[in-house]
């Protein structure tokens, strides 16, 4: 992933967390989620996978929005800590 340049990529695939959109690659989505790389083989037009969270308590111990623009900042950063 260090390689990639992910600006690059035309960002033709969202993810809505909780109505938050985080745009991305598809191909990231793919990487991202078994589920999505499953659905594009039937559909390569899908374009968005929406998330609801509303289990107060996994919200407080997961932030799926950091999680994820952590796995899509791999590389970009050399200092980079989690």
């Amino acid at each position: 992933m260090k390689n990639l340049n992910l600006d690059l990529y035309e960002k033709d695939f969202t993810f809505i967390i909780n109505g938050k959109e985080i745009k991305t690659a598809k191909f990231i989505a793919d990487i991202l989620s078994p589920l999505i790389s499953k659905m594009h083989r039937s559909d390569p037009t899908f374009d968005h996978y929406q998330i609801n969270i509303e289990n107060k308590k996994y919200n407080n111990s997961f932030d799926f929005n950091k999680i994820l623009n952590l796995v899509l900042n791999i590389g970009t950063n050399d200092d980079f800590i989690c």
